[in-house]
């Protein structure tokens, strides 16, 4: 990834280095990962997808219901 091309990132911003965008979705997508006991495959401009711990199955989420099922998971890890 160049630093000239902004690409965006979950919550309306943009990023134009490998590592900002990287630490963008991974904000997003590491605490969904770690409540389903999946990992993070791969994301894109608007997806994340997750590989099952025995890595025979992935499953895509989009962003748009990343970002209204955050702050549930948010709040259901605070209560455990």
């Amino acid at each position: 990834m160049t630093d000239s091309i902004k690409r965006p990132i979950p919550g309306g911003k943009t990023a134009s280095s490998a590592k900002a965008y990287c630490d963008g979705w991974r904000k997003y997508a590491d605490p969904i990962a770690r409540h389903f006991g999946w990992a993070i495959h791969s994301f894109g401009p608007s997806s994340v997808r997750l590989v099952s711990p025995d890595h025979k199955h992935t499953q895509d989420i989009e962003l748009r219901f990343i970002e209204l099922l955050l702050p549930s998971i948010q709040k259901a890890d605070a209560c455990s």
